[in-house]
């Protein structure tokens, strides 16, 4: 309670939200309920206003503001502290001081829709364990991972972020393969607050269920969310994996496109399994691969921009920072920098001592200015305009192989 009394008692500089989405919303009416004022809403994104509020582009608020006290909302803490660092802004807090014991309910995120009381609570656990994870610098904790379990998809999008459309014959990852690397991951990390299961389309590998499974009974893992298109309604056994209270499931509605999407909601309805849907949003022209040259400043520049920095993702025993890289390495279209990965399974097998091994992957994760792998990519920033999701091609992309 000392921090939040500081903050309450603070009335020097205006206090501004971070964030404009849902976690924001209800910070607002947990400080409204504290009597606290909020002079207004900051975000990279959202414009407009909210709750009688405006929302102020991050670039714009230090002519506004120069001084100012932040309400950090979003479980994406990290990066929301290097972009208020970047602005020249120290003073910053976490929402969970104020959403510690509010009882968040689904009208407290009028700017989104249909939004049920377990999505909500699932939001505000997963971002209040995220803040905590961020404030204990002693264990190596992260936010998420990325488990790529695929590069099959049963959708083919010019801009797929994962690159998805550039493999030539894509493949399953076998269980066996993933286990290893999940065990090893396990033995470095202290908690993993999330695994996002991704692909491709997660369903399409038959193993799916065994590594849901394997998954969830790993105990310094909180969570695990898998990412679907809603084109495939997974089979029994797929399905009963999903009956877990650790398993999240996040579709993502293409219209058309997403063809089954009617009969798995209604089957995961059924089977009162935790799920939302929500409609492709957010897209951005960042799915090319090419070696653009760029000095080590600028490269810096592009990666302290980047809204994927942060999206730590294991791939074939390597922890890479981003999906980009990680897919970019397999397509090996991209040279072998031993700079753009940790490869845990060599870590393990060299038997490095536990202290170097997690000093190795913490200094991976949290001090690079930037990875070779950046000076392919075109930049995925938070201000990049937004582009229409979901085009489709008939054939696989080319790409010059830069290796």
């Amino acid at each position: 309670m000392g921090e939040l009394n500081l903050l309450q008692n603070k009335n020097e500089a205006p206090l501004i939200i971070f964030g404009a989405r849902n976690i924001g919303e209800m910070t607002y009416h947990a400080c409204k309920k504290l009597g606290m004022k909020v002079e207004c809403y900051a975000d990279d994104k959202i414009k407009g206003s909210l709750n009688g509020l405006n929302i102020y582009h991050t670039n714009k608020l230090k002519n506004r503001f120069p001084k100012a006290r932040f309400l950090i909302c979003s479980a994406n803490i990290r990066d929301m502290v290097e972009r208020l660092d970047q602005l020249g802004y120290e003073e910053w807090y976490s929402c969970g001081l104020v959403l510690n014991g509010f009882e968040a309910k689904p009208e407290h995120c009028k700017n989104e829709i249909d939004y049920a009381q377990d999505y909500v609570d699932y939001l505000l656990n997963t971002c209040i364990i995220a803040h905590k994870s961020f404030a204990d610098p002693n264990k190596l904790i992260v936010k998420c991972i990325d488990l790529i379990i695929t590069e099959k998809c049963s959708m083919a999008c010019v801009d797929c972020s994962n690159l998805m459309p550039y493999f030539e014959k894509p493949r399953n990852y076998t269980f066996e393969a993933l286990k290893d690397s999940i065990d090893i991951m396990c033995t470095y990390f202290d908690e993993i607050s999330e695994v996002r299961v991704i692909g491709g389309e997660p369903f399409v590998n038959k193993d799916f269920a065994k590594i849901v499974e394997m998954l969830s009974v790993k105990v310094k893992i909180k969570r695990i969310a898998i990412y679907t298109n809603g084109t495939i309604v997974p089979s029994d056994e797929k399905m009963k994996s999903l009956e877990n209270e650790k398993v999240f499931l996040y579709i993502t509605d293409y219209d058309n496109l997403s063809k089954n999407l009617k009969k798995l909601d209604e089957k995961l309805k059924e089977k009162n399994i935790f799920h939302y849907v929500h409609k492709a949003a957010g897209w951005t022209d960042c799915a090319t691969i090419k070696k653009h040259n760029r000095t080590s400043e600028q490269n810096t520049n592009l990666f302290k921009k980047c809204c994927a920095k942060n999206l730590a993702t294991i791939s074939e025993g390597k922890i890479f920072r981003c999906p980009f890289a990680a897919s970019a390495f397999q397509l090996k279209a991209i040279p072998d920098n031993p700079d753009d990965y940790i490869d845990i399974i060599r870590l393990n097998e060299n038997g490095v001592n536990m202290k170097n091994a997690r000093s190795t992957i913490s200094s991976y994760l949290f001090e690079k200015d930037y990875i070779p792998a950046c000076d392919f990519c075109k930049g995925r920033s938070y201000g990049d305009p937004e582009i229409k999701p979901a085009v489709q091609t008939k054939k696989k992309i080319p790409y010059k192989n830069y290796s």
